[in-house]
């Protein structure tokens, strides 16, 4: 497993839309957001995109998607999702935003978010991290892993 920032062109996402992810990942939401890449086997596996805030002291996460393949009961790859918010959190405590994190959901993932990931609801479909989330994010999910 590798985390590296991406820019994605516009060949790899219609090759990714190709294959059934449902963002498109060529267009960004933020001005200066980063796209970080989940691979494996030199293959993108996930996806996260987010931007810092220095003026509110968070990140915030446009969206995080992974791979057909890896999702529901029968997906390849477990723990993509905690890792790519494990690095956003390790951003945001990197930055001096003492790891906030926040993040809007689908209505259907919102206790999946909480239960498995320690999110907190803030209002609406609106979640964050704080920073002993972001912590034990860390800790299960980037500790012992080669990033670069």
């Amino acid at each position: 497993m590798r985390l590296l920032s991406v820019n994605i062109v516009l060949s790899t996402a219609k090759r990714l839309k190709k294959e059934g992810w449902n963002f498109d990942w060529d267009k960004s939401f933020g001005a200066i957001s980063q796209k970080i890449a989940y691979l494996e086997n030199d293959e993108i596996q996930g996806l996260v995109e987010f931007e810092e805030v220095p003026s509110s002291l968070y990140n915030i996460i446009y969206r995080i998607e992974l791979s057909p393949g890896n999702i529901g009961k029968n997906k390849k790859i477990d723990n993509i999702a905690g890792t790519l918010f494990a690095y956003v959190a390790k951003d945001s405590l990197d930055a001096g935003f003492e790891g906030f994190v926040v993040f809007d959901s689908k209505t259907i993932l919102i206790k999946h978010y909480v239960d498995n990931y320690g999110a907190q609801v803030l209002f609406g479909n609106r979640l964050f991290f704080d920073t002993k989330a972001s912590k034990a994010l860390i800790n299960k999910y980037l500790k012992g892993e080669d990033n670069g």
